[in-house]
Formats: structure tokens, sequence, C-alpha cells
């Protein structure tokens, strides 16, 4: 039995020693299974949030194609305004010949009728005439303001009256006053 005694002790050393190292590895492979739960709701969380951010990723993408198909809208109806602007200063020009053309035949008759003996009508009072031009496309009229005699009147009437521009494209309101 003596024989038995330090063996059984060696064993009793043997098997504490081993039940040492399982409750160790018991606990690392507590410890493990904590930080592969932890590591497999990470995992859960970044495939949520990949999710999430492809979604937004998607969302930008359609915001993106809006955003250029706006643009390309934009850039067109910008084109067609150019265009219109170009094609209104050019009738613009016209009209302003016109007007200028206008213009000028007023003062040549008003030139002639000052210039013209009085003849019988001598009382010819003085008027001042405004002549208010509507060009086209122009939303401000152009007015031409005149002083002569009443008589000249009449013929810057008929001047006016015979005068043609593109159809109605200017109308012609005159207002009288005498001039003091």
């Amino acid at each position: 039995m003596a024989s038995a005694g330090p063996h059984r002790t060696h064993n009793n050393a043997t098997s504490q020693s081993l039940q040492g190292q399982i409750a160790s590895k018991d606990s690392k492979i507590q410890e493990l299974r904590r930080n592969i739960t932890q590591l497999t709701e990470e995992n859960a969380e970044l495939k949520e949030d990949k999710r999430s951010l492809r979604e937004y990723n998607d969302h930008l993408k359609k915001d993106f194609e809006n955003l250029r198909r706006d643009l390309e809208r934009e850039r067109d109806e910008n084109a067609k305004l150019r265009r219109h602007i170009t094609e209104e200063s050019k009738e613009d020009e016209g009209t302003s010949r016109q007007v200028k053309e206008l213009r000028s035949q007023v003062q040549s008759l008003i030139a002639a009728q000052e210039q013209a003996p009085e003849g019988p009508s001598s009382h010819d009072e003085r008027v001042v005439v405004v002549v208010y031009l509507f060009p086209f496309h122009s939303l401000l009229p152009t007015p031409l303001i005149l002083s002569l005699r009443s008589r000249s009147e009449q013929s810057l009437m008929i001047l006016l009256r015979s005068t043609a521009f593109n159809g109605d494209a200017i109308l012609i309101s005159v207002k009288r006053g005498t001039l003091w």
C-alpha cells in the first residue's frame, strides 16, 4: 500500500492539473463564444449598415439622374430662350429703324409746315402733340413729343395713318394739349 499512495497522489495531482486545464479551457471557450456572439451581432449590424448604405447610394444615384435630366431640360429651355431673345432683338432692331424713319418723316413734315407761309389761318394756335409709338414686341412705348401749329397737326395725323409698320406692329396714340 505504501506503493499505492504516491501513485494515487500523483494521479490526484494529474487529475487536478487536468481539471484546472479543463476549467481554463472552458473559460476560454466561454470567452470565445462571447466573442463569436459579439462578432455575429456586429456582423449583422454591418450587414444592415451595408444594406442601408446601398439603398442610400441607389437613392443618390436616382437623385443624380433626376438632377442631370433637370439640368438638360434647363439647358434646352435656356437655348430656346436665347434663340427667342435673338429673334426678338432682330425684330426690335427692325422696329427701331421704322420708329426712326417715322420720327424723321414727322420732323421733316413739321419743318416744312413751320416754314410754310402762314396764309389765311394765321391765327393757328401752337399745340403740343405726344405720339406714343408701341413697337410690336416692346413693353414700353416710345414717346415722340412735338410742338406744332394746329394746322400741322392734321398733316401729322395723315402721315401717321398712312405709314405702314408690318401690319399692326405699331399702335399710335395721340394726346393733344395747348402750349402755354
